[in-house]
């Protein structure tokens, strides 16, 4: 009992070192510049830095694979690090935060996260992203408080027959037995999959959740206008979402997200989030044992999210692709250029893979947009101009700008040096960015600002920009004028999938 009240006690000093952030430190400075959030380029400080020496040792660093980005096989999750907050004082504004904004009060937001992941994860988001919302309802693998905030196990509803002498539920009674006897599954997190694979234990798991978890949404919060199904490391810009849910009709069925195929199956992609119509939940929520018909097939499938499409698709609705509106990049790992121009005057309302300090600076931009009653809603060109560009230093090391990523216009050959890298790139009219690893250079036709990358044993990490063709492609690029959101559509679902 003593532990408990403890660990209660720890979550309420987090909470309130989060909420002292934005009173004493974020609010009214210049953290929105990348100059703040990154510091000095070079700087030896720790890349993993969280928002205050006081929060580091209750939030690990965070994963950081990117949404359909394929990174050289010699990276990892340990290489790849985020940008390092700045923690000098930026000014001692007292002033309230921001009204919330109205329009919430028929929203339901869930949020998913692997148990181990809870602890890291929820406390800033609910500081944040999440700070208006009135109905969250949080979920995991695990029934469990993380201080004042309770995640519901989204998995007890599971029929033994699926459970029972199934190794993807290894992990989901050896973390019932552990937290029971210690209240602390940590040593669980990096658990691999029984089955061999490479995969961690949590992320199979994690496919049997989606159904379970919208069915859970609709009886704690039945007959609400929208449900929005996000990820634990999902950013929700919520005055976007707002001003878009004013656009359409909770009672035409739609399941809109951001698109991924496997196969010819088409599905929102779970960690971009996906939204949800009243019409749709209700009549997945009334269509009794809809999630456990589905069970048998996740065990199949590879993704919830996929499994999730095929059970809508019982329902007659396929998804609507939104992209980039409901986006799977972190801010800094937005591609932009003339091969990837979907971005340009288009209204961001979710980034994914977000660490903790991701969601003060996202939600430091939301609150000074609001201070300064900015009309209209965030774009992606608003954050490349403001928060973007005016720290883009012409190299930087130690540094991974994403150069080699294919499906956006990168390439890979093989250079010397980082200065012969620069040359090439230079020699190519259409060359934004490069960047050399080894011996290894990549060159692309966008940009992209890049995340934090030490060294390893094969050499620094290095990065570069051409600025003044960024600068003349950017000066080529229309005035967004009055921005829209996507027209609310409706998709057939093509073909019946059985479970």
């Amino acid at each position: 009992m003593i532990f408990g009240r403890s660990r209660f006690r720890i979550y309420q000093i987090i909470g309130l070192v989060l909420v002292l952030q934005y009173f004493l430190f974020f609010r009214g400075s210049n953290f929105t510049s990348f100059r703040h959030y990154l510091g000095t380029a070079g700087s030896d400080s720790d890349p993993a830095a969280t928002i205050t020496a006081s929060l580091v040792q209750y939030v690990p660093s965070p994963e950081t694979k990117i949404h359909d980005l394929e990174t050289p096989e010699t990276a990892s999750a340990g290489e790849i690090n985020t940008p390092t907050i700045s923690t000098e004082p930026a000014g001692a504004d007292s002033s309230s935060l921001p009204p919330c904004p109205p329009g919430l009060q028929n929203v339901v937001i869930g949020v998913k996260t692997g148990a181990s992941k809870a602890e890291s994860k929820i406390p800033a988001l609910m500081a944040t992203s999440l700070r208006c919302a009135q109905h969250v309802l949080l979920f995991s693998d695990l029934e469990q408080d993380i201080g004042p905030y309770h995640i519901h196990d989204s998995l007890d509803a599971v029929s033994p027959s699926i459970k029972n002498n199934n190794p993807d539920f290894d992990l989901y009674f050896k973390q019932k037995e552990l937290w029971k006897s210690k209240k602390d599954i940590s040593e669980l997190a990096g658990l691999k999959n029984p089955k061999g694979s490479n995969q961690l234990a949590a992320w199979t798991l994690d496919k049997y959740k989606f159904v379970h978890m919208l069915e859970k949404m609709w009886v704690m919060k039945p007959d609400m206008d929208w449900y929005v199904q996000l990820d634990g490391d999902t950013y929700l810009v919520m005055e976007n979402l707002l001003l878009w849910l004013e656009t359409m009709d909770p009672t035409k069925k739609s399941y809109i997200g951001s698109e991924v195929k496997i196969g010819d199956n088409a599905f929102a992609h779970g960690g971009s989030g996906a939204l949800l119509s009243k019409a749709l939940m209700s009549d997945l929520a009334h269509t009794n044992g809809t999630a456990a018909r589905w069970d048998v097939r996740a065990k199949k499938e590879c993704c919830g999210d996929l499994v999730l499409s095929f059970a809508l698709g019982d329902f007659g609705t396929g998804i609507q692709n939104v992209a980039p509106v409901i986006n799977g990049e972190r801010p800094w790992t937005v591609p932009f250029g003339p091969l990837n121009n979907d971005y340009w005057c288009k209204p961001a309302v979710t980034f994914h893979h977000v660490t903790a300090e991701d969601t003060v600076f996202l939600a430091d931009i939301e609150i000074k947009r609001q201070r300064l009653k900015k009309s209209g809603p965030l774009t992606y060109t608003e954050l490349f101009y403001d928060h973007l560009i005016p720290s883009l230093p012409p190299y930087r090391d130690n540094w991974d700008n994403q150069a080699y990523d294919q499906f956006v216009g990168g390439r890979q050959v093989t250079a010397g040096s980082f200065d012969v890298c620069a040359q090439l790139c230079y020699a190519d009219e259409q060359c934004l960015q490069w960047s050399y690893h080894n011996t290894t250079c990549s060159i692309a036709k966008f940009i992209r600002f890049g995340i934090e990358r030490k060294a390893d044993e094969e050499g620094m990490w290095r990065s570069g920009w051409h600025r003044d063709r960024l600068a003349d492609w950017a000066s080529r690029q229309p005035d967004c004028g009055q921005v829209k959101f996507p027209e609310q559509g409706y998709k057939d679902y093509p073909v019946k999938i059985e479970p």
